[in-house]
């Protein structure tokens, strides 16, 4: 019962802790010429995974009117690195401004990226930062 309360607890701080105020570092600018960041500052781990923000900015808006996102992604750093998202929210302006149009809390499935692709550089720069 420990661990779970624990668990919560620690999982309620990563989802309701504020991106809005987040350090974004950019780490790349895809083909079709979106960018994407990660906050290193508010990375968390537990001893299976490691949580972190990534914020996506696009060149034009998407079909609902977004130009950026911000997700939550679960890492698994320990094994072959594969990720998923935990909850993402759209937004009409970049970096994470103006009014969110879309919310997604339904937790992904797991991803495996693909050999030296932009999401095997996040995770990877992400894995590295936790010293895995």
């Amino acid at each position: 019962m420990k661990r779970v309360s624990i668990f919560l607890s620690f999982m309620s701080s990563i989802m309701f802790s504020s991106p809005s105020y987040a350090e974004w570092t950019k780490l790349f600018t895809s083909e079709n010429g979106s960018d994407f960041y990660v906050d290193f500052t508010t990375i968390r781990q537990t001893d299976r995974y490691v949580y972190y923000w990534e914020l996506r900015n696009l060149i034009k808006p998407d079909k609902w009117g977004g130009l950026s996102s911000k997700t939550l992604y679960e890492l698994d750093c320990n094994t072959t690195v594969k990720d998923r998202s935990v909850s993402t929210k759209y937004y009409t302006q970049t970096m994470g401004k103006g009014t969110p149009t879309l919310t997604d809390n339904t937790t992904g499935k797991w991803n495996y990226s693909p050999p030296q692709s932009g999401t095997e550089f996040i995770t990877k720069q992400v894995c590295n930062a936790v010293g895995k």
